[in-house]
């Protein structure tokens, strides 16, 4: 119940940030956003499940969202839902949080296309 409270709250603050909206979740995440603007590549990740956890991967796509747009997106919504920063740079997010490790990292910055990777590494 906690976790759809803070999430919940996250959303709220997302709308009413202005022009940059969540709308869905990345398809195989269960609670990192969709940023308004981006759309998935059907054919651009997996999903495997491994006994400390799951390992996903997505790859989406905009020809509207830049990648300072997208970074601000992803960093404040992100934290907003537990995840603490480890690494940041114009390239790369990397986000802990209860022994997983996901990474957002920029593949192309004009047109946008980005993948997010989440990796089981234990608890922290």
């Amino acid at each position: 119940m906690k976790k759809f409270i803070i999430i919940g709250l996250v959303f709220v603050g997302i709308l009413g940030a202005g022009n940059v909206r969540a709308v869905e979740f990345l398809p195989n995440f269960e609670d990192v956003p969709m940023m308004s603007g981006l759309q998935a590549v059907d054919a651009g990740g997996f999903l495997f499940s491994v006994p400390e956890g799951k390992i996903v991967e997505t790859i989406a796509v905009s020809d509207s969202v830049t990648r300072r747009q997208f970074q601000r997106f992803y960093r404040d919504a992100l934290r907003g839902l537990g995840w603490v920063v480890v690494k940041e740079d114009s390239k790369v997010q990397e986000f802990s949080r209860s022994g997983d490790r996901l990474s957002v990292e920029v593949l192309s910055a004009s047109p946008l296309e980005v993948r997010f990777s989440l990796i089981p590494v234990g608890e922290e």
